[in-house]
């Protein structure tokens, strides 16, 4: 295979990973690896980092390996700053994503270090519009995460807003996504119920929003149950456990609480306890301290619901504190399970 043989292919192999990171994020992974060592016996820096920003891209929101991908943003971020990159576009996107690997492995012991991020990268580098919408989802994830509702609500709107002005299907999902999980907080259940409608609206034209198209519907049938429209919830979330059954990637956490906050309103405690398995599972892959705790955070909530033990559960979330940066806040909220 001669030289221009060499980078067609490493093209073609980048462009079909992205396309397949959705649908079959283990195939995609395959052909970012071979593709990349393509890459680097080409010797081409910028291709290189291009592989390694959309590596970190399938690891963070189609694998969810959130310890990986912060790994792997850490050690390519120092690379990236040699002079042989500089020019290279995929650059200033490693911030962006560094800023989302820490938001997803312990977004409140990093806070200072993703709020400097994001002020950093926009005062000092030029940025798309799309990560200028980006930028604001972190703002808003973080607001979350601490749990400022207010805040949290505040910054989706301005996230919501901006993401409309890029008439992009896929970033208008990512906006109702996060304002469905912010009523659902709140308790807002109109507000919750508009917002997944209109975000449905948005999924279903995308093949890279299948997560999202199975969230919405969820929040729907989770909306409808509460409001009292029985028939309509039935339907809803058939629909919802249907779209599940074709999903690849691993579901987002706000679609399993929208699922198994379906199950545990009916006292179905064996279909909830099965959907927060596998839950679990998947946060245990991601090795992400933040993903673990919450997730037996909500065990814990379903377990005293049902009026079952989680001592187990109490156990295991004690030993994920030390791997947190800032582990208070966690500790106070499993002093009150004691």
């Amino acid at each position: 295979m001669d030289l221009n043989e060499q980078y067609i292919l490493a093209s073609i192999l980048l462009q079909q990973a992205i396309s397949f990171r959705e649908r079959d994020p283990d195939h995609a992974l395959q052909m970012m690896e071979r593709g990349r060592v393509i890459a680097e016996t080409l010797n081409d820096p910028c291709l290189t980092l291009s592989y390694d920003h959309w590596l970190a891209d399938l690891l963070l929101f189609c694998r969810n390996e959130y310890a990986r991908s912060l790994d792997h943003l850490i050690r390519v971020i120092v690379e990236a700053r040699k002079p042989q990159y500089e020019n290279c576009a995929d650059r200033v996107n490693l911030y962006q994503l560094l800023i989302e690997a820490y938001l997803f492995n312990d977004p409140i012991g990093y806070e200072r270090e993703i709020r400097e991020t994001i002020h950093a990268t926009e005062t000092t580098m030029i940025i798309s519009e799309d990560m200028w919408c980006l930028l604001q989802w972190c703002r808003a994830y973080l607001e979350l995460a601490i749990g400022d509702l207010d805040a949290a609500l505040h910054a989706g709107e301005i996230y919501l807003a901006r993401c409309e002005k890029s008439y992009s299907n896929f970033r208008l999902s990512d906006a109702y996504s996060f304002l469905c999980e912010t009523y659902y907080r709140r308790g807002e259940i109109d507000a919750l119920q508009a917002h997944a409608e209109a975000g449905e609206t948005h999924a279903h034209q995308e093949q890279d929003t299948q997560r999202w198209h199975v969230e919405f519907i969820a929040w729907q049938a989770y909306a409808a149950q509460r409001q009292g429209r029985i028939a309509d919830a039935q339907q809803q979330f058939k629909r919802a456990l249907l779209h599940l059954s074709r999903l690849h990637a691993p579901l987002f956490m706000a679609g399993y609480d929208a699922l198994c906050d379906y199950y545990t309103f009916d006292h179905q405690w064996d279909a909830a306890q099965a959907l927060r398995d596998r839950q679990l599972s998947e946060a245990v892959k991601s090795d992400s301290p933040y993903i673990l705790i919450e997730c037996y955070l909500r065990r814990i909530a379903l377990a005293k619901a049902a009026d079952r033990t989680y001592h187990d559960e109490w156990i295991a979330a004690q030993q994920i504190l030390p791997r947190l940066q800032k582990p208070d806040h966690y500790r106070l909220l499993l002093s009150k399970w004691e």
